[in-house]
């Protein structure tokens, strides 16, 4: 997929404003370690991605357009912003 923006989020109102409070995109629970933003004209909901050999899937979207991807963290102080090379899974 190329290189994309990684950044954090979590469930307080600085991360998620007005949606604090409800489910992804997708309807499933936040979980760290799995959940993943993105941007669905890029990467569809439900696909698995890779980072740093870590797969995760795209369950949620965000205000931000382009090839960033927001990973789900369990809390605000984890939040971090990088640039890493992205694939998506097959199948």
């Amino acid at each position: 997929m190329g290189i994309y923006k990684i950044t954090n989020y979590c469930s307080c109102y600085e991360c998620n404003g007005q949606w604090t409070g409800y489910l992804t995109r997708s309807g499933t629970n936040y979980v760290e370690g799995r959940t993943v933003g993105v941007d669905t004209n890029y990467i569809p909901l439900g696909s698995k991605i890779m980072i740093d050999g870590h797969i995760y899937i795209a369950e949620d979207t965000g205000s931000f357009r382009g090839k960033v991807i927001d990973v789900y963290v369990s809390d605000h102080s984890k939040f971090d912003r990088k640039y890493k090379e992205v694939y998506i899974l097959e199948g």
